[in-house]
Protein backbone atom coordinates (compact mmCIF):
# COMPACT_ATOMS: atom_id res chain seq x y z
CA UNK A 1 0.00 0.00 0.00
CA UNK A 2 2.88 2.42 0.79
CA UNK A 3 4.29 1.72 -2.66
CA UNK A 4 0.99 2.78 -4.21
CA UNK A 5 1.08 6.13 -2.33
CA UNK A 6 4.62 6.79 -3.50
CA UNK A 7 3.60 5.96 -7.08
CA UNK A 8 0.47 8.14 -6.80
CA UNK A 9 2.52 11.02 -5.36
CA UNK A 10 5.04 10.75 -8.22
CA UNK A 11 2.19 10.70 -10.72
CA UNK A 12 0.62 13.80 -9.14
CA UNK A 13 4.00 15.58 -9.24
CA UNK A 14 4.47 14.59 -12.88
CA UNK A 15 1.00 15.82 -13.85
CA UNK A 16 1.46 19.15 -12.05
CA UNK A 17 4.90 19.59 -13.64
CA UNK A 18 3.60 18.88 -17.16
CA UNK A 19 0.64 21.19 -16.57
CA UNK A 20 2.93 24.08 -15.68
CA UNK A 21 5.77 23.11 -18.00
CA UNK A 22 4.08 23.91 -21.32
CA UNK A 23 3.39 27.42 -20.09
CA UNK A 24 7.00 27.91 -19.04
CA UNK A 25 8.19 26.35 -22.28
CA UNK A 26 5.95 28.58 -24.41
CA UNK A 27 6.98 31.63 -22.37
CA UNK A 28 10.65 30.78 -22.87
CA UNK A 29 10.04 30.30 -26.59
CA UNK A 30 8.30 33.68 -26.82
CA UNK A 31 11.09 35.41 -24.90
CA UNK A 32 13.64 33.82 -27.19
CA UNK A 33 11.66 34.91 -30.25
CA UNK A 34 11.37 38.46 -28.88
CA UNK A 35 15.11 38.54 -28.29
CA UNK A 36 15.74 37.30 -31.83
CA UNK A 37 13.41 39.94 -33.32
CA UNK A 38 15.06 42.69 -31.28
CA UNK A 39 18.44 41.53 -32.54
CA UNK A 40 17.17 41.59 -36.13
CA UNK A 41 15.82 45.12 -35.64
CA UNK A 42 19.23 46.18 -34.32
CA UNK A 43 20.97 44.80 -37.42
CA UNK A 44 18.43 46.39 -39.76
CA UNK A 45 18.93 49.75 -38.03
CA UNK A 46 22.71 49.42 -38.44
CA UNK A 47 22.23 48.64 -42.12
CA UNK A 48 19.90 51.64 -42.50
CA UNK A 49 22.54 53.88 -40.93
CA UNK A 50 25.15 52.49 -43.32
CA UNK A 51 22.91 53.15 -46.29
CA UNK A 52 22.22 56.71 -45.13
CA UNK A 53 25.96 57.35 -44.90
CA UNK A 54 26.49 55.80 -48.32
CA UNK A 55 23.69 57.91 -49.83
CA UNK A 56 25.16 61.07 -48.31
CA UNK A 57 28.58 60.13 -49.66
CA UNK A 58 27.19 59.70 -53.18
CA UNK A 59 25.30 62.97 -52.88
CA UNK A 60 28.55 64.73 -51.93
CA UNK A 61 30.40 63.15 -54.85
CA UNK A 62 27.60 64.15 -57.22
CA UNK A 63 27.70 67.75 -55.96
CA UNK A 64 31.48 67.85 -56.34
CA UNK A 65 31.16 66.59 -59.92
CA UNK A 66 28.52 69.23 -60.70
CA UNK A 67 30.75 71.98 -59.27
CA UNK A 68 33.72 70.58 -61.17
CA UNK A 69 31.71 70.52 -64.39
CA UNK A 70 30.44 74.07 -63.90
CA UNK A 71 33.93 75.34 -63.13
CA UNK A 72 35.35 73.94 -66.35
CA UNK A 73 32.35 74.34 -68.66
CA UNK A 74 33.35 77.78 -69.96
CA UNK A 75 37.08 77.08 -70.22
CA UNK A 76 39.07 75.36 -72.87
CA UNK A 77 39.33 72.19 -70.80
CA UNK A 78 41.39 69.42 -72.39
CA UNK A 79 42.02 67.28 -69.31
CA UNK A 80 41.10 63.66 -68.71
CA UNK A 81 37.42 64.42 -68.11
CA UNK A 82 35.41 66.58 -70.46
CA UNK A 83 31.93 67.91 -69.69
CA UNK A 84 30.10 64.88 -71.11
CA UNK A 85 32.22 62.48 -69.03
CA UNK A 86 31.38 64.39 -65.88
CA UNK A 87 27.69 64.40 -66.78
CA UNK A 88 27.84 60.66 -67.45
CA UNK A 89 29.46 60.13 -64.04
CA UNK A 90 26.74 62.24 -62.44
CA UNK A 91 24.12 60.07 -64.16
CA UNK A 92 25.84 56.91 -62.87
CA UNK A 93 25.84 58.36 -59.36
CA UNK A 94 22.12 59.18 -59.66
CA UNK A 95 21.44 55.55 -60.61
CA UNK A 96 23.49 54.32 -57.66
CA UNK A 97 21.61 56.70 -55.38
CA UNK A 98 18.27 55.34 -56.66
CA UNK A 99 19.50 51.82 -56.00
CA UNK A 100 20.49 52.83 -52.47
CA UNK A 101 17.08 54.44 -51.93
CA UNK A 102 15.35 51.21 -53.01
CA UNK A 103 17.53 49.19 -50.64
CA UNK A 104 16.75 51.69 -47.88
CA UNK A 105 13.00 51.33 -48.49
CA UNK A 106 13.26 47.54 -48.41
CA UNK A 107 15.15 47.62 -45.14
CA UNK A 108 12.70 50.14 -43.67
CA UNK A 109 9.84 47.76 -44.61
CA UNK A 110 11.71 44.85 -43.05
CA UNK A 111 12.26 46.87 -39.87
CA UNK A 112 8.55 47.80 -39.72
CA UNK A 113 7.59 44.15 -40.14
CA UNK A 114 10.06 43.07 -37.43
CA UNK A 115 8.74 45.73 -35.06
CA UNK A 116 5.19 44.56 -35.74
CA UNK A 117 6.21 40.95 -35.01
CA UNK A 118 7.91 42.13 -31.83
CA UNK A 119 4.72 43.83 -30.61
CA UNK A 120 2.71 40.69 -31.35
CA UNK A 121 5.17 38.48 -29.48
CA UNK A 122 5.26 40.84 -26.51
CA UNK A 123 1.46 40.83 -26.40
CA UNK A 124 1.43 37.02 -26.56
CA UNK A 125 3.98 36.86 -23.76
CA UNK A 126 1.94 39.33 -21.68
CA UNK A 127 -1.17 37.16 -22.12
CA UNK A 128 0.80 34.12 -20.94
CA UNK A 129 2.04 36.00 -17.90
CA UNK A 130 -1.43 37.29 -16.92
Amino acid sequence: MAHFYIYANQLINLISYTNSSPNRFVRAQREQKISYIQEQIFYVEKELDRIKLEANSFENIKNQNIQYNEAHMNHNFTGKYDGSTVLRKIEELKNIKLQIAREHDLLRSKKDLLESNLRVEKNNLQRLTD
